[in-house]
């Protein structure tokens, strides 16, 4: 994982303007060539002719801070090769570089051990419904955040979970498909 580049005390409300996914992938195109990321160490596959952008993630950064300023977003968008898919046809990816929803600039890069497959709401609603035992179409009211907050789920920003909302009760999946029933700080070096 490479170093966080941003400024810690940067005020978004200065930028109310949230990025479009397409915004998203231009800085991060950009970024690869501004910031000469393809040269880095374990991040060649920046330069890889196959290489994919696939639909960057919207997630908001610690969405339960208590702050006058606005809630911090990211995008995540991720990289893999051409026609590297699952059994179901969702991309596999071995990098991402998340860039600041507001102001678009570059915040860190992230390159994967092994492919991962981002989750989508809809499959995080599907593991919540599951465990209730109801069916997907009855949690249609279920407000649907991809979240990053350092926890137990993840302690990596470039792995958010999804945090599922029925009436006043959350539920947390991972990128596993793995359900939580709240959500704990995790410890440091964990």
């Amino acid at each position: 994982m490479k170093p966080e580049r941003r400024d810690k005390d940067k005020n978004t409300s200065e930028s109310p303007h949230v990025l479009t996914a397409e915004e998203a992938k231009k800085r991060a195109t950009d970024s690869i060539e501004e910031l000469q990321l393809a040269e880095e160490p374990g991040y060649g596959l920046l330069s890889d002719p196959n290489l994919e952008i696939s639909a960057p993630l919207l997630t908001t950064d610690k969405p339960d801070r208590k702050s006058p300023i606005q809630t911090p977003q990211f995008y995540i968008v991720p990289f893999g090769i051409k026609n590297e898919r699952t059994e179901s046809g969702a991309p596999l990816v071995r990098l991402c570089i998340l860039i600041d929803a507001y102001t678009g600039e570059f915040e860190e890069m992230t390159a994967f051990d092994k492919p991962v497959v981002y989750l989508t709401n809809q499959q995080a609603v599907n593991v919540v419904a599951a465990a209730l035992n109801v069916a997907p179409a009855e949690l249609r009211d279920a407000v649907v955040t991809l979240m990053f907050q350092s926890s137990e789920i993840s302690h990596v920003r470039a792995y958010p979970f999804w945090r599922v909302t029925v009436k006043d009760r959350s539920y947390y999946v991972d990128q596993k498909g793995k359900l939580y029933g709240s959500l704990f700080r995790g410890r440091p070096g964990n």
